[in-house]
């Protein structure tokens, strides 16, 4: 299930910011920011 169809918001997509790692940004329906890191 995508953040999107729980009522989350993409503020930044998916964008690699090193070499081997990205990260996104989202609000949640509480207006929460959450950043989310990922190391491939």
């Amino acid at each position: 299930m995508s953040a999107t169809s729980r009522s989350a918001t993409i503020v930044t997509e998916p964008t690699s910011h090193r070499r081997g790692a990205r990260y996104a940004l989202i609000t949640d329906p509480q207006g929460n920011v959450w950043e989310l890191l990922q190391e491939c």
